[in-house]
């Protein structure tokens, strides 16, 4: 009976820890202030760079085939820090424009293989 108790208590301890971490992702982009906070956990690059595009509106091109994990939480960090929060060991390159929207590169190689748009989409929480 007690090993019953403990099974149905560890079972529900994980339920609402799984519903605690479920819908987390989410990455806000301060534009009036250059400043960012995210909390995203597993989520993939191409997700992430759609959310940072539908964010800022730059466009954002990546090298096609890269792959990465994005996890990360932090709060009120300035836009270049958070790019190297978000894509770790990626190399990027955000080229300001004056009659446009400023473009990002994102890649593992070298900058003239980002060549993959990234269409802008919101990051889309966990259920």
């Amino acid at each position: 009976m007690l090993c019953f108790r403990q099974l149905a208590l560890g079972i529900l301890l994980a339920v609402a820890l799984g519903a605690n971490g479920a819908g987390t992702n989410s990455i806000v982009w301060h534009r009036a202030v250059d400043r960012v906070d995210a909390n995203v956990r597993g989520e993939g690059l191409l997700p992430v760079l759609g959310q940072i595009a539908a964010d800022t509106g730059w466009r954002v091109y990546v090298e096609p085939g890269t792959a990465r994990t994005a996890s990360a939480k932090f709060q009120n960090l300035p836009e270049a820090d958070a790019l190297r929060m978000l894509l770790g060991n990626l190399n990027f390159m955000l080229s300001p424009e004056t009659n446009g929207p400023s473009q990002l590169y994102v890649f593992s190689t070298v900058i003239q293989n980002a060549t993959q748009l990234v269409p802008a989409t919101k990051v889309k929480g966990r259920h």
